[in-house]
């Protein structure tokens, strides 16, 4: 649906629930209206159990699922090997598979390792931040020079060669202090063009292989869903002291109104790790080798609640 005839709609739809008429939103979800339904919940209804309860109802259309794969420092090695030890030690990597099914509503994933106030943070995963860790030095970019610049004959000059010979001539009585060829045309200023040149891939790993390894087996795993992004990624976050680190997965929802802007649900669970191992051995026990469904890690976190 194109942004104009949102607009109608939503404005229509504001009108609607304001005045009593209309469908209701529980109407509207039935119909499969989950855009309007997310945003006459939000802003048009005083029925404050109307927001979960269209939440609920997106989450049973989209039937959202997740895998979450921690990289043991066996898998590692194997990637970068003797490397593998000093940065496990620092780090916890995380492979992420998210899926859904398509609704009228974009969807977004997000993944948390949460160990307490400040234990832990999420490192970013690109090549600086990767060096970082494994304090190798990334190739720079270099500047080719597209055009030094400076002064440039013209044919444009007024009096041609004459009005050159003169403005040159008194360009030098003045000692070039004033630039009279510029002034009449005969000579143009241009300025100095570059372009920067990114490294080639083989001089990424030539330099730095470590690095360029793991940059490049995170980014290769990268894929994203037209409407859910991302829908698979890595994710890299600092070791914390503790052994007491819970995974927290949120989720959400976005639709947009012309009259309310963005309209917005969103819902997380907070999954205490099972005991029992490296918290790489937890998290890969916690799901196996199959993607979990939301209402499946709603019963996790249900049973370690009821302990």
């Amino acid at each position: 649906m194109k942004l104009a005839g949102k607009a109608a709609v939503f404005i229509g739809l504001a009108v609607a629930l304001s005045s009593g008429c209309g469908p209701s939103i529980k109407g509207l979800v039935k119909d499969g209206k989950l855009e309007e339904a997310m945003c006459g919940a939000l802003h048009f209804s005083s029925d404050q159990q109307m927001e979960p309860y269209v939440l609920d109802r997106l989450d049973e259309r989209a039937d959202p699922a997740i895998h979450v794969r921690a990289v043991t420092a066996a898998q590692l090695g194997d990637s970068i090997g003797a490397a593998a030890e000093a940065i496990h030690k620092e780090v916890i990597i995380l492979r992420v598979v998210a899926d859904a099914h398509a609704i009228d509503a974009a969807m977004s994933f997000n993944l948390e390792l949460d160990a307490g106030p400040g234990a832990m943070r999420e490192l970013p995963t690109d090549r600086e931040a990767l060096a970082k860790l494994t304090q190798e030095h990334v190739p720079e970019s270099r500047t080719r020079v597209l055009d030094p610049g400076g002064r440039r004959l013209t044919a444009d000059g007024a009096g041609g060669p004459l009005g050159l010979l003169a403005a040159g001539t008194f360009e030098l009585l003045f000692l070039g202090l004033i630039p009279f060829t510029e002034m009449t045309g005969h000579v143009k200023r241009t300025a100095r063009q570059t372009e920067s040149i990114k490294p080639t891939d083989a001089e990424y790993l030539k330099g730095a292989p470590v690095t360029e390894t793991l940059f490049r087996s995170m980014a290769k795993s990268e894929a994203h869903d037209g409407w859910m992004q991302p829908k698979q990624w890595f994710s890299m976050w600092t070791r914390p002291a503790t052994d007491r680190v819970r995974l927290v997965i949120g989720w959400s929802y976005e639709a947009y109104s012309e009259q309310e802007g963005r309209c917005d649900m969103s819902n997380q669970l907070v999954i205490p790790l099972p005991p029992g191992g490296t918290i790489e051995a937890r998290i890969n026990r916690l799901f196996g080798p199959h993607m979990r469904t939301l209402a499946e890690l709603r019963s996790l976190e249900s049973a370690k609640m009821a302990r």
